[in-house]
């Protein structure tokens, strides 16, 4: 399956971008500070005023 995948640029580069991504989401959930706010429905669909 190695083989398969390196025989091919485009089906390695598929796999280098999942695994990129898979980085990228796992090194910001580890940055992140989340916050939990009870907002209303209406509250969060309004636009905000400039």
């Amino acid at each position: 399956m190695v083989n398969w995948y390196y025989a091919d640029t485009n089906r390695l580069q598929d796999v280098q971008q999942m695994v990129l991504e898979n980085q990228v989401v796992d090194w910001l959930l580890a940055q992140a500070t989340v916050t939990e706010e009870i907002l209303s429905f209406n509250t969060v669909m309004e636009p905000q005023a400039e």
